[in-house]
């Protein structure tokens, strides 16, 4: 690999870690943040984990926190790249698919932040 040449990292984020990020404004996700919206890493995410955010929203659980979907959804859009998800030749075992995903979809360096774990994000 040509020294020079250093791919944009890849992260996947998982609902929770988005609502954190996007609705509560949690401090601990300020790193995502910064590093998304600056460029610094590439957030890929499927059609059906967009959707599983707008099924999150609408649902109603968060009315306390009065959330505007549509800005929500709007933020998703203007950050997130749009990712397909791998066929894997064999069923995955004893991982989450998310980090399965950015495994198989990326050949350069990646970052993935498992289902259900705090957003953590190592300098770069």
């Amino acid at each position: 690999m040509n020294p020079s040449f250093c791919p944009t990292p890849i992260i996947v984020l998982d609902t929770n870690v988005v609502l954190d990020w996007l609705l509560f404004q949690n401090a601990e996700c300020a790193a995502i943040e910064a590093h998304v919206v600056s460029g610094r890493i590439r957030w890929h995410a499927t059609a059906a984990m967009r959707d599983e955010l707008t099924h999150v929203l609408a649902r109603g659980g968060l009315k306390a926190w009065k959330p505007d979907a549509s800005a929500l959804l709007a933020r998703w859009d203007q950050h997130c790249f749009d990712a397909q998800p791998p066929v894997p030749s064999i069923r995955p075992r004893g991982c989450d698919v998310a980090i399965q995903m950015t495994k198989s979809s990326s050949t350069s360096r990646s970052l993935a932040v498992p289902l259900g774990s705090s957003a953590v994000i190592a300098p770069f």
